[in-house]
């Protein structure tokens, strides 16, 4: 099949040396075909071949990997926060004709995210994030890239009745925004804006400022860890 079929990534030829894919960005894989007369009408399926450090489960496929259809067009999709190296496979029904794709490499991708004091994840919307009034909140973001912390990326906060702090992600991949102390109940918004090589990255939060000890506390918020 390698003289039939250019395998295409969002309409553009894979790299001879293989394509990086990161986690939770979709592909639409497609085929451009050297003779139509050949294989453009027939069922086609795809698989993927992932190396030690991976599984399929690791990786979305509609339609379904194994799956023969026509026309040929796939949407992969990473689905874990892992490093390793994979190859696609284009069958023909029965397994006659193979086309197998340089190694590809999945580069874990980025994470950002608010954290608490502890450095655990805090919870995205809509679930909020518990504190009871007469509290000091601690705005802090996390950005790993990779499955390393990312140094040196500008943050911008903005918070509801506050004015935005600008900051910059240390050697953890930590950056501190707003302080604020809370002496009314409600619900306030958060959001953190981080800039990567040109490219915006955004974290949204809720803060959720509840009555007092005294008050049982019955939503869906999680207390900052």
């Amino acid at each position: 099949m390698d003289d039939e079929v250019t395998v295409l990534l969002n309409g553009l030829a894979l790299p001879s040396n293989g394509a990086e894919f990161t986690q939770g960005e979709t592909r639409t894989i497609t085929l451009s075909y050297k003779n139509t007369d050949v294989l453009e009408n027939e069922l086609l399926a795809i698989e993927v071949l992932p190396d030690h450090d991976l599984v399929e489960e690791d990786f979305e496929c509609q339609p379904s990997f194994g799956q023969l259809i026509t026309p040929h067009e796939w949407k992969f999709t990473p689905k874990q926060l892992k490093t390793g190296a994979f190859k696609l496979k284009l069958m023909t029904e029965g397994g006659g004709g193979v086309l197998l794709t340089p190694t590809n490499r999945l580069l874990g991708g980025t994470t950002f995210r608010y954290i608490g004091m502890a450095g655990s994840d805090l919870p995205l919307p809509p679930v909020t994030i518990l504190i009871p009034f007469f509290s000091l909140f601690m705005s802090r973001v996390r950005l790993i890239r990779n499955g390393l912390p990312l140094a040196g990326a500008p943050v911008t906060f903005y918070a509801a009745g506050e004015q935005p702090v600008h900051s910059v992600t240390d050697a953890d991949g930590i950056a501190k925004g707003h302080y604020v102390f809370y002496s009314t109940t409600g619900i306030r918004a958060y959001r953190a804006v981080a800039t990567i090589s040109s490219e915006e990255r955004t974290v949204e939060g809720l803060v959720e400022v509840y009555g007092g000890a005294e008050e049982q506390v019955t939503g869906n918020g999680s207390e900052p860890g």
